[in-house]
This record gives C-alpha cells, sequence and structure tokens, in this order.
C-alpha cells in the first residue's frame, strides 16, 4: 500500500512542502514509468489518489517537472537508491 502526502512536515513552509511534494511525485512516476512499466493513464491516476490531488492537476504537474524527470532519468537511480532516499515509501 503507498504511503499517502498528509501535509507538511514539521518546520516546512507551504512552499518547502510543496516541493518536498513534487520530488516524491516525480520519483514516484519515474519509478511506475521506469522501473514497474505501468501505463501513463494508470500512473496519474495513481498519483492523484496517493497525493489527494486532481487527475488535471497532476498531469499539469508532471508537465511542469519534466525537467527534474529528465534529470531523474537520465541518472537511472534503482529500486534500491530510491527505497534508500524514501524510506517511508514502498518501492516493490
Amino acid at each position: 500500500m503507498e504511503k499517502h502526502f498528509l501535509g507538511y512536515r514539521r518546520g516546512e513552509t507551504a512552499e518547502q512542502s510543496t516541493q518536498h511534494r513534487n520530488e516524491i511525485l516525480i520519483a514516484r512516476y519515474y519509478y511506475m514509468s521506469e522501473i514497474k512499466r505501468i501505463r501513463f493513464d494508470d500512473i496519474v491516476l495513481r498519483l492523484s489518489k496517493t497525493f489527494f490531488l486532481s487527475e488535471v492537476y497532476v498531469m499539469r504537474l508532471l508537465g511542469e517537472l519534466f525537467d527534474q524527470f529528465d534529470k531523474i532519468k537520465a541518472e537511472h537511480p534503482t529500486r534500491e537508491f530510491l527505497k534508500s532516499k524514501w524510506p517511508e515509501w514502498d518501492w516493490s
């Protein structure tokens, strides 16, 4: 079961919290698209449910974060790396 983003971490501003969410969202997108090979529409639905965002907004964010996705994709992080960076998320 995927964990949900539940708001601010202690001491974070709203902007920091949004940046943190976006970093995890794009990492999850990378994981689902490049490692798990899940279809785009299914990924958008999953991210929408996980982060409590509309599917339209998730697609907008993915467009805005495309440069970050390209950077992650170029680095080819493994499942183990993602798990070590965000151990609270399910990377299996």
